[in-house]
């Protein structure tokens, strides 16, 4: 994938600005030199805060070379950054503890029009055909399922609910951490998660 975006972005006549996400963390290094062979802004959206992210999530230890190394990484690439964005006021703290200017950092917050966005009601032919009663309450997990999503927390949650029938855990979404999610469930013959 990153040679093929190098490639595709190499034929770009004109790049006014690269947007780099923060994940995946070894990827980034494609924008960081496109940005530089088109003379580009870099704009790096930092969405977690790697390697610390992974630490949190038990993958790595926070006295490893792995962690000394993708922190370091992560932080070249927010100095070598023209701006840097993130989703809250703990991330840049996170960000400019690391010595980076505070006044690149912005907090760009992911937020939903309440008059656009609602709920909606229960008795719907989405619901019908899921084969969910009116009667049940969804919590809902919608996202990648990841190694750092959290969302291996849910099969727990759903051990601690099974005898609540009137609550649906629905996890809508792909990545690396569904099928462990799925067998686990079935392992523990959950059937208020799916």
């Amino acid at each position: 994938f990153a040679v093929s975006s190098l490639i595709a972005g190499m034929a770009q006549s004109r790049v006014d600005a690269v947007v780099c996400n923060s994940t995946p963390i070894f990827g980034c290094w494609v924008d960081w030199l496109m940005a530089k062979i088109k003379r580009s802004v870099l704009l790096y959206n930092v969405t977690d805060l790697l390697p610390e992210a992974i630490v949190t999530a038990g993958m790595i230890r926070h006295d490893s070379l792995l962690y000394r190394v993708m922190k370091f990484q992560d932080t070249l690439l927010c100095r070598w950054s023209d701006c840097i964005s993130t989703l809250s006021e703990n991330l840049k703290s996170g960000i400019v503890a690391r010595g980076i200017d505070n006044g690149k950092v912005q907090v760009i917050r992911h937020s939903l029009d309440g008059k656009k966005i609602f709920p909606r009601d229960r008795d719907n032919p989405w619901r019908k055909k899921q084969g969910i009663p009116v009667e049940k309450f969804v919590a809902l997990f919608a996202g990648t399922i990841g190694y750092i999503s959290g969302a291996e927390m849910l099969v727990d949650v759903a051990g601690k609910l099974k005898d609540r029938k009137d609550i649906l855990l629905l996890i809508v979404g792909e990545g690396p951490v569904k099928d462990k999610l799925e067998d686990s469930a079935r392992q523990l013959g959950l059937d208020n998660i799916r």
